[in-house]
């Protein structure tokens, strides 16, 4: 009786999923398939173009498939997912720049918003008011040239140091070890160098920022 229970259990979640899973897929179809996108090559249900993306590199097989249905084409990556492919550098400088506001909203999967403070950061939210100001803090702050300048010295050190730890990790351990632990204590390093001012050098920070991390 109780693996009944389960099994009618699962099935339910199961097609309840399926059916969470075809809703959306059904509301994101007919919501793009009412647009009026760019000529492109047919597509195929569920994989849309992607049977004609194979085979060759990504660009290569875009150019192929631009010199037969124009330097402005609609690609579907699945059936639901359109992409415009611009290979005309002309076209390509007036979606970039002299019309960059208009094409530069991002789409982010729903999912993204925990990670990205609701999309409010510049790698994640769109064109507008708050992307430039956080744009011309980055580069009148940590990622101002002057500043990036002023780190090569410090990074020539720390990879110094990156490479003496291996090596003496890797002596200690029979050469075996993790490189991407010290790419990571590397990496907090940088950042926290940029966040705190080229004085920075505290290894038990770095330490216990990492062995959280890895928490």
């Amino acid at each position: 009786m109780e693996v009944s229970l389960w099994l009618v259990s699962v099935t339910l979640a199961i097609v309840l999923v399926i059916k969470i899973f075809i809703r959306m897929y059904m509301s994101a179809y007919s919501s793009f398939s009412q647009m009026k996108w760019p000529t492109g090559p047919k597509k195929l249900p569920i994989i849309g173009n992607l049977h004609q993306l194979g085979g060759d590199v990504l660009h290569v097989a875009l150019a192929k498939l631009s010199n037969v249905h124009g330097s402005v084409m609609t690609v579907w990556i699945g059936a639901w997912r359109p992409t415009i492919v611009v290979s005309e550098i002309d076209k390509a400088w007036e979606v970039l720049v002299n019309k960059s506001s208009d094409y530069a909203a991002r789409d982010m999967p729903e999912i993204t918003k925990f990670a990205s403070s609701s999309w409010h950061t510049i790698a994640t939210s769109d064109a507008g008011t708050f992307w430039q100001t956080v744009r011309k803090g980055l580069q009148s702050g940590a990622m101002a040239p002057l500043n990036i300048a002023a780190q090569c010295q410090f990074q020539e050190r720390d990879m110094k140091r990156l490479i003496q730890a291996i090596t003496d990790e890797a002596a200690k351990k029979n050469n075996i070890l993790k490189p991407l632990d010290h790419t990571k204590k590397n990496t907090m390093r940088l950042l926290s160098r940029l966040i705190f001012g080229q004085s920075f050098d505290d290894d038990k920070f770095i330490e216990s920022m990492h062995y959280d991390r890895a928490r």
